[in-house]
This record gives C-alpha cells, structure tokens and sequence, in this order.
C-alpha cells in the first residue's frame, strides 16, 4: 500500500480501511501506514473497498482527509494487485496529535 498527497509527498502516518464488499460493514483490515508504505495480508476469495486517510491539525478542529474514490481490490488468486496508491486531497498538512 503506497499512500502520497497529491503531490507525491508522503504523510508520516496515514491509515487504510479496507471493507468486505460482501459483508458490507464487516471491516476486512485498518492499519496504520508509516511513512506512505504499508503491507496488508487480505483473506482471499473476497471483494475488498479500500481508501486512506490522515487527521490534519485544524487548530480548534481536526479535518479528516481521505482518498476518494474507494478503490475496488480483488484477493482472488492470480489477479490480487502488487500495490496500490491511494492520493489524499490537498497539500501536506500537520497532522493531528492528542494533547
């Protein structure tokens, strides 16, 4: 999993949701991703939506920025991807840190 803003640079954390497609609400995997790269074993055999996203510091609120649209991966054998990239909107921004 590769994870950049819009104009290649990496965020320092950002997570990836990945849901059942058959099992809709059922959450297939969530990880936090360091540095934009990341590796995620998915159960094959299943459909797989998937975006990313990071919590930018907003000052008095924290703005959530995610990857759109969801991307469509398939864990079946002979056809899962090598890697996908999901691009966050914007410019970088300072993320978000509980105080």
């Amino acid at each position: 999993m590769n994870v950049v803003w819009e104009n290649g640079a990496r965020p320092e954390q950002s997570n990836i949701v990945l849901q059942n497609t058959r099992y809709f609400g059922v959450l297939a995997n969530s990880q936090q991703v360091d540095n934009g790269i990341g590796k995620i074993a998915l159960p094959k055999g299943f459909e797989y939506e998937a975006n990313a996203s990071v919590e930018c510091d907003g000052g008095k609120v924290i703005e959530n920025r995610e990857s759109k649209p969801y991307q469509l991966i398939k864990a079946v054998d002979g056809s899962t991807p090598a890697g996908v990239t999901f691009v966050l909107p914007g410019p970088p921004c300072i993320l978000w840190k509980n105080r």
